[in-house]
């Protein structure tokens, strides 16, 4: 698919999983895909590029992942 959607992709997982789902997601990224998730933890470094923010069910902030 050209749009990947994913709630929650880390919950539940360890460490090495972890891993193998943000590998195959910036794999996915490199074939041209998009990858759109939803996550209550902060993302790691790495896992993202843009990230957006909702608070109260609205989109507060988008913009470049600074690190």
């Amino acid at each position: 698919p050209d749009l990947i959607l994913l709630d929650e992709p880390y919950a539940g997982l360890d460490v090495d999983a972890r891993g193998i789902v943000t590998d195959l997601l910036a794999d996915a990224e490199r074939r041209g895909r998009t990858v759109l998730l939803a996550s209550h933890e902060p993302p790691t470094e790495g896992t993202v590029n843009r990230r957006g923010h909702l608070e109260s069910g609205r989109l507060e902030c988008v913009g470049a992942f600074s690190r």
